[in-house]
């Protein structure tokens, strides 16, 4: 924090403490407005200094690929999961909507359908 923050803020809860308590909240509220606008300003020239940083040299092509193979190919079966549980979801969901205005489709699985076959085989080979 810097000097003229601090003094500010003493100077704020010295007077708060004399005026009562009606002041002490007044003091406690600037307190709070003055971090919060301190945290957009330390949030703003971290910004500018990432965005200078990516334009200025050195420029390190070969972490960056090192990266991109640590964080890219290694996630891979991760995302195409949650891709995956998300394409049944919504297909799921949106079926009823479809079939109402005349879609009509061809089960993956002959029977009840090919999210049963994994939920609840016993049904399907009992039936």
């Amino acid at each position: 924090m810097a000097d003229w923050q601090y003094n500010f803020m003493m100077a704020s809860s010295t007077a708060a403490d004399v005026r009562g308590a009606r002041k002490t909240s007044q003091s406690a509220s600037i307190a709070f407005l003055v971090r919060f606008f301190e945290w957009f300003g330390d949030l703003g020239f971290f910004c500018f200094q990432l965005v200078r940083a990516v334009f200025l040299p050195p420029y390190e092509a070969r972490e960056f690929a090192h990266q991109l193979d640590e964080l890219g190919s290694k996630s891979l079966p991760l995302v195409a999961l949650a891709g995956a549980a998300t394409g049944v979801v919504l297909s799921l969901e949106t079926h009823d909507s479809l079939v109402s205005f005349g879609a009509e489709s061809e089960p993956l699985v002959r029977g009840q359908g090919f999210i049963s076959f994994f939920i609840a085989p016993q049904q399907i080979y009992f039936q």
